[in-house]
């Protein structure tokens, strides 16, 4: 069906469906694994979006909007961690 869309969609038409695609399935796996969603930010906009839940925020962005926000520098005081053992 996605593909089908974004053949019919324009570029941020087809941006607003993959977010929201994601924040459906983040919403799910967090129901599921009984975490909070604290908020959700920046689906109106359509080039970003940043879920809180608490402890763990997510960023998703068009790719241009990520090198102008530039993330990577704004953390980069911060200490990073493995994940690795906390997916499953």
């Amino acid at each position: 069906m996605l593909k089908y869309l974004k053949k019919c969609l324009s570029k941020k038409y087809t941006l607003i469906l993959v977010l929201i695609f994601i924040l459906q399935n983040i919403k799910d796996e967090c129901e599921k694994n009984n975490f909070e969603i604290k908020s959700i930010e920046g689906l109106r906009n359509s080039k970003w979006l940043l879920i809180d839940l608490g402890d763990i925020v997510c960023h998703i962005f068009e790719a241009e909007e990520r090198e102008s926000y530039n993330l990577e520098k704004l953390w980069s005081d911060m200490p990073t961690i493995d994940i690795k053992e906390y997916l499953a």
